[in-house]
Formats: C-alpha cells, structure tokens, sequence
C-alpha cells in the first residue's frame, strides 16, 4: 500500500456459536405478530445503473500514519478484541472490547479518558459489549446484554437501560436524535430476518423500512442445532451518510439512499453476476453447510463528502488490505479502492482502523492521515 507498510492482521474463517445468540434474544408471541406483513417504504425513486467497471479505475489512499493507541503496560491503553469504533463531534474516540466488556474513550491526540462499563449484569455493566453509536446529543448506546442496551452521559456517566425484544446489529441517529436500527430476530418457518426499522426513544419499532431473510446457517452436532456464522452470510446492512441513511441487501447489488425520515430518495445498483465461493473455503467449511454464492458486499461507510463505500471483500478472510467500491453522493460508480482490511471510518481525510502488531501481540487503533483524498473525484464529470 502507498505510502506505509500495513503490518499483517489475524484470519478469521468460521466462528461458530450456540443456536439463538447469533440471532439475539427469544422473540415474543407479540412482537412477531407486529413484524408480520407490516407495511414497508415502497415508492418510485430515482435509478442509477452502473457498469461493471468504475468511472475512474482503481484508487489506492495513501495512508500516513499520525495516531497509534495501544500499550502492553498501561491497562487503560491495551485492547483484547476491537468490534466497533466511534469517533464524536469533538474527536473523541471510542473503541468498543468485547472480550474485555468495556468501551475506552481517549481524546482525539490519543490520550486516555475514561472507561465505560464493566462485566456483569446490572445496570451499565456488560455481559456482551459492543458500541452502537452516539446519539447528536453525546449519550453512547451500548449493547450489553441480549436484551439490553446500556446508555452512558457523555461525561461517562450512566443514564439508563434499555430493555428490547430483538437483537440490535447497528444504531444509527438523524440530526434531530432520532433512533433507526438493524434488528435482527427468528420468525418460524421464515428462519432468521434483519430490519430497517425507525425507533421510538424507548426502541419500539415504530416503522419497519426494510426486511429481508438473513443467511445463516445451522447443522446437527451431537443431536444439538448449532447456529454457524461463516462470513457469507447474505442481509440487510446499514449506513449514514450526512442526510441520511443508505441500505442495501447483499444478496444483490443494489443500495437504496435514504433521506432522515427514512424515505427512498435513490436507488443504486451495479451489473456484474456473484461471485462462487473457492472450492478450498467449502473444503475447510467440512460439515458447515456455505451458500451458494458469496455476498456481494461485507460492510458499508461513508464519508463526510456523502460518498458510499462497499467493501467486496470479507474484512476478516483479508490478511492486510481490503476492497471497496466507491459511489459518489448522486449514485454513480466511481472506483474501486485499496484500503486497511479492519477499516472502521473514513472521514475528512483521514482513517481509522485496528492492526495487529504479530510481534509484540499488540492490537492497535491507529489514524492514517489520507494523503491524496483531494485528488479523488465526488461526482462524474
């Protein structure tokens, strides 16, 4: 990669787990009820058809180092297992351990603030951790529980606890603190869903934007169900872009932009056919049952620029870099990019992602200042 040297990170092929925690909590009689055949945002939008090809070719940022956090000596600065980072209006950084069941926050030099909860089962403590987001307001939303979600003041102190009747994937806010998220639960006979949903400040579903089926897979093991997560899972992902949201389901390449209500205001999509995964992935799968095809997207970001970035490739099978396609704000595709495998945020010209150090066993949260984020394109022209 231009302009640094990215140090190798671990692979992750398969992580298996107990039927039921990959899809979250048992759903109520009652909340399913609601689910079924509620209606759903559908209007003539707007679309953009894009070429298997990009616009403008290839792109590779050229990453200068100027922020490294992680230390084996100092317990507040040393990080177990990174799962989600967050960066607040005032550059603070928060990076989320799910081992060590705790959310760090440092200031935007690096510098160590404060620690957000602790492992255990009562009020702001964790016994899953991952951070969802921070609302316009400052308050940090952190999944803690199957059923829970923990929210801290921005001064770390503990607010209040959330109590929900699915699994939240991801949280996202409008301008005005408007909760929307990505739930994810079991329907019998349909298997498991994910859902775009617009929230009511106590997380109700107050209206369902998108649902689609979501691809995991279970095999028998000494007369058990197991629920297999193998990286190829097909659904629903998320992101917020500055006026609004962006989703689309990986089982085909089109993602739909949305405005802060959650209105369609434009739909994207892109030619080319899926892709098969490798024979050797379904060898070393053994019992664990793949699909047919890979998804055609892993992950989703955005810039403050409003444009959209696909990782194609799964982040966790990456040993160092990873690919994206990148649209412009009005949909068009305009390149297909070289980036950190374990990217989390790009913005304003800069980007963070988590690096292992192989050396010293060292997981880092590093902040690469972008180079040559002027010279990429917006918009065609």
């Amino acid at each position: 990669m231009k302009g640094q040297k990215m140090k190798k990170t671990w692979i992750l092929i398969i992580v298996i787990m107990a039927a039921g925690l990959v899809s979250g909590p048992t759903i109520s009689q009652a909340f399913l009820e609601k689910r079924i055949n509620r209606p759903q945002t559908n209007s003539n939008i707007p679309v953009v058809e894009n070429r298997k090809q990009p616009l403008y070719g290839g792109f590779e940022f050229e990453l200068k180092e100027v922020l490294s956090i992680g230390k084996e000596d100092d317990i507040d600065y040393v990080f177990s297992s990174i799962n989600n980072l967050s960066v607040d209006s005032l550059g603070k950084i928060y990076v989320s351990d799910a081992r060590a069941r705790r959310v760090q926050v440092f200031d935007k030099d690096g510098h160590y603030l404060m620690t957000l909860g602790r492992e255990g089962q009562g009020p702001g403590e964790f016994v899953i951790c991952r951070l969802l987001g921070i609302s316009p307001e400052g308050d940090i939303y952190i999944s803690s529980g199957i059923r829970r979600v923990e929210v801290f003041q921005k001064d770390g102190s503990y607010k209040r606890t959330i109590a929900v009747d699915f699994s939240l994937r991801n949280l996202q806010f409008n301008s005005e603190g408007t909760p929307f998220g990505l739930i994810q639960y079991v329907e019998e006979e349909k298997g498991y869903l994910r859902e775009f949903v617009k929230l009511n400040p106590t997380f109700q579903v107050k209206k369902s934007l998108f649902k689609s089926p979501y691809t995991l897979s279970t095999f028998t093991e000494g007369g058990a169900n197991i629920t297999v997560s193998t990286g190829y899972e097909h659904g629903l992902l998320i992101g917020k872009r500055p006026q609004g949201f962006f989703v689309g389901n990986s089982a085909e390449y089109t993602i739909y932009l949305l405005n802060e209500e959650g209105d369609k205001e434009l739909k994207i999509k892109k030619d080319g056919p899926p892709r098969k995964i490798p024979a050797s992935k379904r060898k070393r799968s053994g019992k664990i049952p793949l699909p047919d095809y890979q998804p055609f997207f892993y992950r989703f970001h955005s810039d403050n620029l409003g444009r959209i970035y696909a990782e194609t490739e799964n982040p966790n099978f990456t040993e160092e870099i990873t690919t994206a396609d990148v649209f412009s704000p009005d949909g068009h595709y305009l390149y297909q990019i070289k980036m950190p495998h374990r990217t989390f945020i790009i913005d304003d010209g800069y980007l963070y992602c988590v690096e292992m150090n192989e050396e010293r066993g060292l997981l880092l949260m590093k902040r690469y200042l972008i180079s040559n984020w002027s010279s990429m394109k917006i918009k065609a022209e």
